[in-house]
């Protein structure tokens, strides 16, 4: 089986989520993937817990090992002449760079877009940033809440009669992570039939504003500000959680399937014709009890498939270790064990997509520096006279 980006090379010299979950998609295609970082410490992600065994240290860092499967390492300083020299000589030979950096900041390297294409026309070089390359909030500092705030996805989360909340993890940045992928492949795919390079500018905000369904688009075109919803879907009603005996449930009914639920409730009076038009939302607090009562005493898994047998949508709300144990997920071996050094095997999402006529690569996260000797000796051709120098001078 081949692998579809199998011979694409990509220097990765980006900080936090977003671009590691870009290059981790593109590296699990086949790409090359080095991921460039600072000498001794490492890139943020290695410092970022929770920590494998609750031993913190720059191996232990279970944000690092999921985000970088797939790549090498080696540590360069690129605010030295020395780092800065190297990295040219890598990125004349590369397809394509991604950073992170506030914007301006590889241009005052030395290690810009034109700086570096100069020696290498068709090179892409993507920024992925919190606000993108330019506008008066180019140069504000982002984070998690921030985008999510930001790009409005906030103002749409939560109960109507409570504050915002945020979507837990990093979200945000994944999505701007798959956009920055995207963007790169259409960029790189572009070069390779042209030979022209370009610059790819990825604001994480937008990316995340891009998704914004109807409650953001109405505001946009001027209808106003739209309330929040809580759990309560927009046109069918209920869809939220509900307790069941061992968990929760996420429960789907559409008008269509009020009657299969009375059966399975043993209920008639959820056979009301007011509950299935279109102001059938007003009703919850009547149709609340019912239900809960119903799923007291019933196991998540029994009402999740009672649900679907009887083609209505619902799902469960799952703990890791229902993921684990999920059918679905193993008849398509999503979850693959990787060998660690440092941590021992471990389970590991698998790809978010499958191609038919290509491999996802799950090999493990690299060790901090563990490819400079095959990268500056084997690939650039440094002696190792030179390779031990550039050590001592902190270099890589």
């Amino acid at each position: 089986m081949s692998n579809a980006l199998e011979g694409v090379k990509i220097l990765d010299l980006s900080q936090g989520v977003a671009g590691a979950y870009c290059t981790k998609l593109l590296a699990g295609s086949g790409a090359d993937v080095i991921k460039v970082e600072p000498t001794k410490i490492g890139e943020i992600t290695r410092r970022l817990g929770p920590f494998s065994g609750d031993q913190p240290g720059v191996e232990q860092g279970l944000m690092h090992l999921y985000l970088n499967t797939g790549k090498k390492s080696v540590t360069l300083d690129v605010h030295s002449a020395e780092g800065q020299s190297l990295f040219r000589r890598l990125a004349k030979d590369a397809d394509l760079v991604v950073e992170s950096f506030m914007p301006g900041t590889m241009v005052d390297l030395g290690l810009g877009y034109d700086q570096l294409s100069a020696d290498n026309p068709g090179l892409v070089m993507t920024s992925v940033t919190f606000f993108g390359q330019d506008g008066p909030y180019s140069g504000y500092k982002g984070g998690e809440i921030i985008a999510q705030a930001v790009s409005g996805n906030l103002q749409i989360t939560g109960a109507p009669d409570r504050e915002p909340l945020m979507v837990g993890g990093y979200l945000a940045q994944y999505v701007g992570g798959q956009a920055a992928c995207a963007a790169s492949l259409m960029a790189v795919f572009h070069s390779m039939m042209s030979g022209e390079g370009q610059i790819v500018d990825c604001s994480i905000v937008e990316a995340n504003t891009d998704m914004l369904d109807r409650w953001g688009i109405d505001a946009v075109l001027g209808r106003g500000d739209q309330p929040r919803t809580g759990m309560a879907h927009h046109w069918t009603y209920p869809t939220q959680l509900y307790p069941c005996r061992d968990g929760y449930v996420a429960l789907g009914i559409e008008p269509a399937g009020w009657g299969a639920l009375a059966d399975m409730v043993g209920d008639d009076a959820l056979r009301k014709p007011e509950y299935t038009g279109p102001e059938r939302k007003q009703y919850h607090a009547e149709i609340d009890p019912i239900l809960v009562a119903w799923l007291e005493d019933l196991g998540k898994m029994e009402v999740f498939e009672g649900f679907q047998k009887n083609r209505m949508s619902s799902g469960i709300l799952m703990t890791p270790a229902d993921m684990l144990e999920s059918p679905q997920l193993q008849a398509r071996n999503f979850f693959q064990e990787v060998e660690h050094p440092s941590t021992g095997p471990q389970m590991y999402p698998g790809p978010p997509y499958q191609l038919s006529d290509s491999e996802w690569i799950q090999t493990r996260a690299p060790l901090l520096g563990e490819h400079n000797h095959e990268v500056y000796v084997g690939q650039l051709g440094l002696s190792e006279l030179e390779l031990t120098e550039l050590s001592a001078k902190g270099v890589n």
